[in-house]
């Protein structure tokens, strides 16, 4: 993972036999003021990006982008986007890619 800011990428493979299906659920909390967890599942160990874009598509912040293991993930998001600055406020699309699909869920920030 490249990240000049820190992000926290956990895993709790075997939580409700999260590893059998790839989602991505909704950032929480959403709306959000100061940050959100983005919370997803890989059926199979696989490499994953997960990005941050605004409504023009542009790419805000890279959350992650690495081989994880299968099983249920979580980063967090401390508001930031790749230069450092806060995002302003508005919204966003978190997307997943992984070599079999592309997921997308949408988060909105306030101030």
């Amino acid at each position: 993972m490249n990240t000049a800011f820190p992000i926290v990428v956990s895993n709790a493979a075997g939580v409700e036999d999260a590893g059998s299906l790839t989602w991505l659920a909704p950032p929480s909390p959403n709306p959000c003021t100061s940050g959100s967890i983005v919370s997803f599942s890989l059926a199979s160990a696989a490499p994953v990006r997960l990005e941050l874009l605004d409504t023009a598509g542009r790419i805000v912040r890279t959350l992650t982008d690495a081989t994880l293991p299968a099983g249920r993930q979580s980063v967090s998001w401390d508001r930031r986007a790749s230069n450092g600055t806060r995002a302003a406020a508005g919204v966003y699309f978190v997307r997943m890619s992984t070599p079999e699909r592309t997921l997308t869920t949408r988060v909105t920030v306030l101030d």
